[in-house]
């Protein structure tokens, strides 16, 4: 079995395989811009988990007018779908207190990716 950092490695690969490396950019920029700015105390590492479920707990992607203001040039359908069809896999990557927005998960926000 893969550890989870070279889990995380091959999803971002497969991420910038299918979005392009310019999306992860603004995908990880959008992260940054969250944890710079204090808007969650959290210690920026760019890993995949972190871009992923700080992204998600924001709404960057899915609310349109915070995916025009990050620069994110694909929709919250494709990347929802994205997600969803890696799962399995997103699963199985750990993600420290330091990945997750600890309100989204209380909000259900990741529930989508609950794997049964």
């Amino acid at each position: 079995m893969a550890k989870s950092q070279d889990l995380q490695k091959i999803l971002e690969k497969k991420f910038i395989e299918d979005f392009g490396i310019e999306a992860w950019e603004k995908l990880k920029d959008a992260c940054r811009y969250h944890i710079e700015s204090g808007h969650i105390r959290k210690v920026f590492t760019g890993n995949f988990m972190q871009v992923i479920l700080i992204t998600l707990g924001f709404q960057c992607v899915e609310v349109v007018r915070y995916r025009k203001f990050h620069k994110i040039p694909f929709s919250w359908k494709k990347f929802k779908e994205w997600l969803i069809k890696h799962k399995k896999e997103i699963a199985k990557c750990k993600a420290t207190e330091n990945d997750i927005d600890f309100l989204a998960l209380f909000a259900g926000t990741y529930d989508f990716l609950k794997v049964k």
